[in-house]
């Protein structure tokens, strides 16, 4: 059986494609928090990508949305 991965550091899998994935939760623009996909080639790959996001959202920097306004983009 493998291991759990506490609550926030998110979860990595296989597709039956081949394909890599991977979900976290991260912070966003707006003071939410939602869940981001990433995928990549291998366990490392989406692993960095991961890591990446977590660390940002962490950090307080949220994620950018693709349906800002000017404004928003502006403050972010």
């Amino acid at each position: 059986m493998g291991k759990k991965n506490a609550n926030g550091e998110g979860s990595i899998w296989q597709r039956k494609d081949g394909r890599w994935a991977g979900a976290v939760y991260v912070l966003m623009t707006d003071g939410t928090y939602k869940r981001r996909d990433v995928y990549g080639k291998n366990w490392e790959e989406v692993h960095d990508k991961l890591t990446k996001l977590k660390a940002h959202s962490s950090s307080g920097l949220p994620v950018a949305t693709s349906k800002m306004t000017v404004s928003e983009f502006l403050t972010y």
